[in-house]
């Protein structure tokens, strides 16, 4: 079961909503000095967003929600020691995947980041059928359904590029690779689906770029 760690009687803000704080260094201050109000303005900010990503890294639901409840508490738990942090995102997903991975080595889960092979490109024909008047449910189904093609490690990658909006320097603080892997890996990614014909490419690079999947 998923943990339960909302704040406000389970009222959750959307991802990248605005708070009282007008920077993530002053935010990151006041939560130090122990504001309970910046604490929860870092959860409601970033709890769903780290939850998406842990699935890229882990897809054991019941595994991420634990490891993000549990990195929120001992967040709360050890505020004083942990030190400056200008960008908070950042942040958060290095901690939470390198939170997934102790949890993988200690054989509780399979981690699913190193290279596969996809199957062959003549076998990834995916109708879409793309429509304006395509319900959200059904645009969400079949971009997962075109982005499982993909290895977990360019799914991770193609998430926080595109959907995240991160840049390569913020991926390489969070991932630990190189630059140069990081370019193979999404060059590797969007040629797969460029692969599936112009539409499906923008279909699914647009829709991660201006809605969550």
């Amino acid at each position: 079961m998923k943990a339960d760690f909302r704040l406000d009687n389970g009222r959750s803000q959307q991802p990248g909503q605005e708070g009282e704080y007008d920077s993530d260094t002053e935010l990151w201050s006041a939560f130090q000095e122990g504001s309970r109000r910046a604490f929860e303005q870092i959860y409601r900010q970033n709890e769903e967003r780290l939850f998406y990503y842990g699935m890229k890294v882990v897809a054991d639901e019941n595994s991420v929600w634990d490891a993000v409840q549990d990195l929120f508490l001992n967040l709360w738990n050890k505020r004083s020691g942990i030190g400056e942090v200008r960008v908070i995102r950042s942040y958060l997903y290095k901690s939470l995947r390198n939170r997934l991975i102790r949890t993988v080595s200690h054989g509780s889960k399979t981690l699913s980041l190193e290279e596969e092979t996809p199957g062959d490109t003549e076998n990834r024909h995916i109708s879409l059928g793309i429509s304006d008047k395509e319900e959200n449910e059904e645009r969400e189904t079949r971009i997962r359904k075109v982005l499982s093609i993909l290895s977990a490690r360019q799914q991770e990658l193609i998430y926080l590029r595109f959907y995240e909006g991160l840049s390569v320097d913020e991926i390489v603080g969070i991932t630990g690779m190189k630059r140069r892997t990081i370019y193979h890996h999404l060059s590797g990614a969007i040629e797969v689906l460029k692969g599936l014909g112009k539409d499906v490419f923008l279909f699914v690079v647009l829709s991660m770029t201006f809605g969550r999947i």
